[in-house]
């Protein structure tokens, strides 16, 4: 099967794209400004960590633990 965007196992990929079409279909990003996505961004990520942190209290230390010892 030929790949137009690059070879199998290269590192060169095309990048993920979403589509919203159709005659009802709204891009719910369209309306979305730069202000109002960083507001909403501390909020984001605090429900990420929440719910990570219950699914997995182990891997989320692991991960801090990594990510600590890459920055300091």
């Amino acid at each position: 099967m030929r790949r137009p965007w690059g070879r199998a196992g290269s590192l060169r990929r095309r990048p993920a794209e979403l589509r919203h079409g159709g005659k009802y279909s709204k891009n719910p990003l369209e309306e979305a400004g730069f202000a109002a996505m960083a507001r909403r961004l501390p909020s984001v990520l605090a429900r990420t960590a929440r719910m990570a942190w219950a699914i997995d209290r182990r891997g989320v230390l692991l991960l801090a633990g990594c990510e600590a010892r890459l920055v300091g």
